[in-house]
């Protein structure tokens, strides 16, 4: 999957910066033209969540959807994630919340992205 993320420091300013959000609405743009899917990364409070979404990023990271676990506590989070998720996003209009299919390669674990489908 091509994507481009947005950094977590430009997440972070979202909500109280019209130049940061000024800049995720061009990247998002440019994204959207070359086909790309947009990832913003560190996104830890309800405020950047909605912000992120509302610009138009297509998936989200951080604590805001989930804490840092191992791979085991991520199978039992994910088989509960229907649930749990569609709660925490009801206001934000996603309909589903589907995890992305584990790497087939042992590339590690953390290659592997939790995403919000929208």
């Amino acid at each position: 999957m091509r994507e481009l993320q947005i950094d977590r420091a430009t997440v972070a300013a979202l909500h109280r910066s019209v130049d940061a959000r000024a800049m995720v609405e061009s990247a998002v743009q440019a994204a959207k033209e070359l086909g790309l899917s947009v990832v913003a990364e560190g996104v830890e409070t309800e405020a950047q969540r909605d912000a992120a979404v509302r610009l138009g990023c297509h998936q989200l990271q951080g604590y805001t959807v989930a804490r840092p676990m191992s791979a085991r506590a991520v199978v039992l989070w994910a088989a509960d994630a229907p649930s749990t998720l569609a709660q925490t996003l009801q206001p934000n209009g996603f309909k589903d919340t589907l995890p992305m299919a584990a790497p087939a390669a042992p590339t590690g674990f953390a290659a592997t992205r939790i995403s919000l489908q929208r």
